[in-house]
Parts: structure tokens; sequence; C-alpha cells
């Protein structure tokens, strides 16, 4: 479920991007192929004399269900899952990364004329620091406490929180906006 809700939440900001530079597929081609990655970098195995393949972000849940044992999956597939928060972790500071550039170019330098608009692009770009930052801290540490603590659970612990902090950046987007949340109270 985080991976779905990782994926959906980082093709929104993707979406947000891409409009927010006018089209710009220089920016955001970047972003949507990290993002696109581990739902489409493929795997083999051998399996029962088989081969077999899979997608990154399914292999996980499924592996996990297949081999029936944390301890066999940690020693076949550390790698993916490793992969699969460091892909989450670039694509949080590529998104957040950008959306902070593009915000703070869109700044006005008539500070007599536009101060309205300079406090909202500057509360935007407080919200776009604040939410990304969140989900990347949260990936990161739920990254080195799977790499550093191997032999127990503890990271399955924030990992699971992980798709709430996405789900909640992703709600923040719409709740910050006063007309968002004038349309929202009246609905």
């Amino acid at each position: 479920m985080t991976a779905i809700l990782t994926f959906l939440v980082h093709c929104f900001f993707a979406q947000r991007i891409f409009r927010l530079s006018r089209k710009n597929y220089f920016l955001t081609v970047p972003i949507v192929s990290r993002v696109v990655l581990p739902l489409s970098s493929l795997y083999v195995t051998e399996a029962s004399s088989r081969r077999r393949v899979a997608a990154s972000a399914s292999v996980t849940t499924g592996e996990m269900i297949a081999l029936g044992s944390f301890t066999e999956f940690k020693r076949r597939f550390t790698w993916i899952f490793t992969l699969g928060l460091s892909l989450s972790t670039a694509v949080d500071i590529l998104i957040t990364g950008c959306l902070f550039l593009l915000l703070q170019t869109n700044r006005t330098s008539s500070k007599l004329l536009n101060s309205d608009l300079n406090a909202l692009i500057d509360s935007l770009i407080m919200y776009t620091f604040e939410t990304g930052a969140m989900t990347c801290a949260a990936t990161i540490v739920a990254m080195v406490l799977w790499v550093v603590m191997p032999h127990n659970l503890i990271f399955m612990g924030l990992h699971f929180v992980i798709g709430k902090f996405y789900a909640n950046s992703y709600l923040v987007t719409f709740f910050r906006e006063p007309t968002n949340i004038i349309a929202i109270i009246i609905l």
C-alpha cells in the first residue's frame, strides 16, 4: 500500500511541477522517470529451477508471502527494498527542490506592489519544504534502520507511517489554499 500511495503522490507532484514550469519536459521527465522506475525496473531470480521476472514495487509483498520467511526475504531481496527507499528519497529531494526553485522564481521584485503575492508564495515555499523534508526524512530513517538493524523489524514501524506522510503531503496541498478550503467546506 505504501508503494502505491508513494507512486500516486509523486505523480501528482510531478504533474504539478509540469504545470508550474509551463510544460518544461527537461524538468519533469527526470522526476517522472524516477517515479516510474520502481514500478518498471525488472529483476530476474532463479526460483525452483525457472526464471521469474517481477516489477520491483510488488516484489517486497509478493516475495515475502511466497517465501513465508522474513529471514529468507532479507537474505535474497535486501537490495530491492533498499533500492525502493533510495529512489523514493531521491524523488522527494527532486520534487522539493524543483518546487522550491519554481516558486522562488515566481516571486516578484516589487516589494510595494506585490507584497501579498510574495507572502503567499513564501508560505507555499514553506509548505513545500516542510512536506518534502518530512517524507524524505522518514524514508531515510526507515532505510537506515533497515540497513543498520538487519535482525529486527524496527524499520517496519516507520515504513508503515511513510504512507501516511505521503497522504498528508498530498492533503496539505489542498488545505493550504484558501479558495480550496472554502470549496471543500461548501461541498
